[in-house]
């Protein structure tokens, strides 16, 4: 009987050894032979699933984003006011950082020697959640539960701070706290209970 392989977790598998092995030897080190040596499989096995290390680093991203958007459109996540779900989700993504933090840190490294275009690659993985949280800015607005603003500036500042938290995690993992104060009294301010 043939042996039924989960790409899925394989593909995980990769992108975890490849953070590993950046992280370890730098980009030199990081390539997919080094990386297939480490996972245990081989070098065409690897090929099969990414062409380049860019494309490792560019999977992880869309792997990340795509969890975040299947999670917060999820029925659980839909209770409660516009607002509250908004904070919610922001905190969510937050915790999710916090836990993450080693890989985190790992990536946004790998990014300041890697000849990868993020910037690209950022805007078009988020641009599902952010027409996400723009529509349910408006909602709460109507709702009354948000203060009325320009939903797509709120949004771009939003994804602005859970980025800039990703950096703060990288290389500046003592302000950590600062920065999530930063994002709660952002969020404070869009209440209309609190205004």
């Amino acid at each position: 009987m043939p042996k039924v392989i989960d790409h899925r977790k394989r593909k995980e598998l990769i992108v975890k050894t490849a953070l590993k092995v950046y992280d370890e030897g730098g980009l030199k080190e990081a390539n997919l032979s080094r990386i297939a040596q480490e996972c245990g499989l081989s070098r065409t096995t690897v090929y099969q699933y990414f062409k380049d290390i860019s494309d490792v680093f560019n999977f992880l991203v869309k792997t990340h984003t795509d969890r975040f958007f299947e999670k917060y459109t999820s029925e659980e996540w839909s209770k409660g006011t516009f607002y509250e779900r908004l904070v919610n989700i922001i905190n969510d993504v937050v915790n999710t950082e916090d836990t993450y933090s080693t890989e985190i840190s790992r990536f946004m490294r790998s990014l300041n020697t890697l000849d990868i275009d993020m910037d690209d690659i950022i805007r078009h993985r988020t641009a599902r959640l952010k027409l996400f949280l723009s529509r349910l800015i408006r909602s709460g607005i109507k709702e009354g539960s948000i203060v009325k603003c320009k939903s797509n500036k709120v949004v771009d500042s939003l994804i602005t701070m859970i980025i800039s938290y990703a950096f703060m995690i990288a290389f500046f993992p003592k302000r950590r706290e600062n920065a999530k104060l930063v994002v709660k009294d952002y969020l404070d301010q869009l209440s209309s209970e609190k205004s």
